[in-house]
């Protein structure tokens, strides 16, 4: 009885959120078919992931030692040290390439769907 139960919530909860997105029950078009990415936000989105990533890694390659394929990064990004220094110049970097990257994902994503009848 209460998997029954449990079941139950989670099919209610995943019909609040279809509803939310905008997708309904009975119309596939308002959601699920052709969604397209903001080129914008997908980049800000890997942006500030690859930026954070190489930040807190670099900050803790730092402290306890070690990490040498950190210092690989220093033939891509001018300047990078693995270092507090250098980790504030890798989110820098990171956040650009992660932006670039994503953007163009992105991009490329949306040219690859289908293009709309509507």
């Amino acid at each position: 009885m209460p998997l029954f139960r449990l079941l139950e919530a989670i099919d209610i909860f995943e019909k609040r959120i279809l509803v939310h997105i905008g997708q309904q029950e009975g119309n596939p078009s308002r959601g699920g078919e052709n969604m397209r990415l903001n080129p914008k936000a997908f980049g800000l989105a890997l942006g500030i992931l690859a930026g954070a990533a190489i930040f807190i890694l670099t900050l803790w390659t730092a402290a306890i030692g070690g990490g040498n394929h950190l210092y690989l990064l220093r033939n891509f990004y001018f300047g990078y040290s693995v270092s507090a220094a250098g980790a504030v110049l890798g989110l820098i970097y990171g956040f650009i390439d992660g932006f670039i990257g994503g953007a163009i994902l992105a991009w490329l994503y949306n040219k690859c769907l289908p293009s709309s009848s509507a």
